[in-house]
């Protein structure tokens, strides 16, 4: 009897789990130890480039990133060495990196924050990685653009007045 309602509790959290993982905003995907994806949710699909999750499960990790030409922060290509993934399990720790994702043939470029966490077995050998890619690209865009306006209020001669929505004078 307890053996049953154990078997159901773990099956009803899988359930659970899977419902978060599907439903969550932020793209979360696992590779096994040869690299090859083992589970994918609609939210990296769409930031990757695929129709679905299910056509990414069975992938090379690396295959999925091959769409993309990837850079840093400043501009500077990015190995795949040296993606999250992979440093990863070298470092044994999470590994959080921004990227610039350049579409190849597009040039659409997408920013991410990816965050990719080793998981090891007893023997302390690598079972999987898992990570969690976030689309940064409105925060991004946003920042760039308070920078400009900042930059033609800072260097204007002219007197700028700002108001309210509601035509009020606030500065």
């Amino acid at each position: 009897q307890k053996r049953v309602t154990n078997r159901q509790a773990l099956s009803e959290l899988k359930d659970d789990l899977s419902v978060i993982l599907h439903t969550v905003g932020e793209g979360i995907i696992a590779q096994d130890a040869d690299g090859n994806t083992i589970f994918a949710n609609s939210a990296v699909a769409r930031i990757v480039g695929y129709k679905s999750a299910e056509e990414m499960v069975g992938v090379p990790v690396t295959e999925a990133w091959r769409r993309f030409e990837i850079f840093d922060e400043r501009n500077e290509p990015v190995p795949e060495s040296n993606l999250p993934h992979a440093q990863a399990p070298q470092q044994k720790r999470p590994v959080t990196r921004t990227l610039v994702l350049r579409e190849v043939g597009t040039q659409t470029e997408r920013w991410v924050e990816v965050t990719a966490a080793p998981v090891f077995d007893e023997a302390h050998d690598l079972r999987r990685v898992v990570s969690v890619v976030r689309d940064i690209t409105g925060r991004v865009q946003a920042e760039r653009d308070t920078a400009r306006f900042t930059e033609i209020v800072q260097s204007s001669n002219d007197a700028i007045i700002g108001k309210s929505l509601n035509r009020i004078i606030t500065s």
